[in-house]
């Protein structure tokens, strides 16, 4: 059938992480709560066609810090360490 809209069955599991994440649970909440992991709620989320609460497409990457790179993103305190870090890479980079 061409241009059928595909119909997703949510799990139960995806269903609680929608209904929390709408409700703006915080992520960390969502994940202790429902038992599944940080970046499967974010592919929950994806795959389901939910907008972040920021608007914006974010991608997840897991990175390691060296340790004067730590310490210093320590010193800096950050409420937003994921906020800074793109802030920080978009003035270097312009």
């Amino acid at each position: 059938m061409v241009g059928a809209i595909k119909k997703v069955m949510m799990t139960n599991t995806e269903e609680n992480v929608i209904e929390l994440y709408r409700k703006k649970t915080p992520i960390t909440r969502i994940v202790a709560t429902t038992g599944v992991s940080i970046n499967r709620v974010y592919g929950i989320l994806s795959e389901h066609n939910i907008p972040l609460h920021s608007g914006q497409k974010m991608i997840r990457r897991t990175i390691m810090f060296d340790a004067e790179t730590e310490k210093l993103l320590q010193q800096a305190n950050p409420a937003n360490i994921s906020a800074w870090v793109c802030e920080q890479i978009k003035e270097n980079n312009r």
